[in-house]
Order: C-alpha cells, then structure tokens, then sequence
C-alpha cells in the first residue's frame, strides 16, 4: 500500500478502510449500498471524502444509516472488492 493509496481489506464482520494514517472500520451488515460515481465532478459532496480526488480515476461511494463514504481511488474493482467481502459474511 503506498501513501497515496486508499486499501481496503475485510477484518472480521468490518470493512477496513485505511488512508494515510487514517484507519475506519465500517461494519458490513450496516453497509445499505454502494455505487460508483463516474461524474467528474461527483454527485456525492457530503460525507467522509476517503483519499485523493485529484488523483483518483473512481469514487466508490458507501452509504450506511449513520453516514456516507466515499472512496477516491485509482485502483478499478473496489465496489466488486467490497461487495465480495459482504457477501463472504
């Protein structure tokens, strides 16, 4: 995982979201959905903005009942990445 790199692993029944030196833990059974954002722009501007939107080439946004994700990356797959872990669960 490099600095700028947003990783994303499965630990236990959460989803580990780590940046920089930022750590989330996201439990799966709250996740309520997930969608890619290919607007350049981005539809999604309010929530927790995860990584570098300049150097990104997708967001991935994460909506759960409390709050809302949403993931710069340049690494393609991240929803499938995420949506395999919570079916795994």
């Amino acid at each position: 995982m490099g600095l700028f790199d947003v990783d994303i692993k499965k630990k236990d029944d959460h989803l580990r979201i780590k940046w920089q030196l930022s750590k989330i833990d996201i439990p799966l059974d709250e996740i309520k959905d997930i969608i890619e954002d290919e607007q350049h722009e981005g539809l999604e501007r309010t929530g927790f903005q995860i990584g570098q939107p300049f150097r990104s080439t997708h967001r991935v946004v994460i909506h759960t009942a409390a709050e809302t994700y949403v993931l710069h990356t340049s690494k393609a797959g991240t929803k499938s990445q995420i949506l395999s872990y919570m079916n795994e669960s």
